[in-house]
C-alpha cells in the first residue's frame, strides 16, 4: 500500500502549535499505474530497436549506437572506432 501523507500545523492565539493535523491519502493505484506505465514505455523502447522476427538490434539501435559512440568521442577528445560483422 501506497499513501500520500500531509502534516500541518495548527496554531494556538500565541502562535505555537498547539495540534497537527495528518492528511492521509490512499495513493497505491496511482503508483501501479504509474509502474506499469513505466514498463510498458521501457518494453516499447526495447522493441524499438530490435526486429520482429529476429530479435536482434536492428538499423535504429545501430544508429543511436553509432551517435553515442561519436559524441562520447567529441566529448573526451577521442576516437571513435566502429566494429560491424554483418552477415555473410
Amino acid at each position: 500500500m501506497y499513501q500520500a501523507c500531509t502534516f500541518i500545523p495548527i496554531k494556538n492565539d500565541r502562535g505555537e502549535v498547539d495540534h497537527i493535523c495528518v492528511s492521509v491519502v490512499d495513493t497505491t493505484q496511482v503508483t501501479i499505474y504509474k509502474k506499469m506505465h513505466k514498463e510498458a514505455l521501457e518494453s516499447l523502447a526495447e522493441a524499438g530497436h530490435h526486429g520482429d522476427l529476429t530479435a536482434i538490434h536492428n538499423r535504429c539501435f545501430l544508429e543511436e549506437a553509432i551517435a553515442k559512440g561519436f559524441n562520447r568521442a567529441h566529448r573526451y577528445g577521442g576516437t571513435h572506432q566502429i566494429k560491424y560483422r554483418g552477415r555473410g
